[in-house]
């Protein structure tokens, strides 16, 4: 089975996106909702959100009338210092220990995406096997 992650670190008082031009961390909440619904749309799989916050984002899809993805609550492992570049996705080794809670047999994959992309197409088959046949795959778009 295929499951699909996102990190949603919420921390307000830190918060200074290096990626977000408008500097709201609404933004994040919408473009989970966008990359939920391309996900069913496209892969008929949910996605589950990884966040410090449950509250906080349950709170936000029930006042827009949206349906909530997974939410799994995590805490963080590490101490990250204030006011670093990308403060958030330092809390990814977290999202991904608790993925592992996720992953019940050795057919089970899971993918640990960001927030803001939307899924436009399902695998090919080429991406499928390399996916059945990998223990861990790492598709980097820094360059992008």
């Amino acid at each position: 089975m295929n499951t699909f992650g996102t990190l949603l670190w919420i921390d307000e008082k830190n918060y200074r996106p290096v990626n977000n031009k408008n500097w709201s961390v609404y933004s994040y909440f919408r473009q989970v909702d966008l990359l939920a619904k391309t996900l069913r749309l496209k892969f008929g799989n949910e996605l589950v959100v990884f966040t410090n916050d449950e509250q906080k984002i349950h709170s936000w899809f029930a006042d827009n009338g949206r349906e909530p993805p997974t939410i799994i609550q995590i805490s963080s492992s590490i101490s990250v210092p204030q006011g670093i570049s990308f403060y958030e996705a330092h809390h990814k080794l977290d999202a991904l220990v608790a993925a592992l809670d996720l992953v019940k047999t050795d057919d089970d994959r899971f993918f640990l995406l960001d927030c803001d992309i939307v899924a436009l197409r399902r695998f090919d088959d080429e991406q499928l096997y390399m996916i059945q046949h990998a223990d861990l795959i790492v598709y980097d778009i820094s360059d992008q």
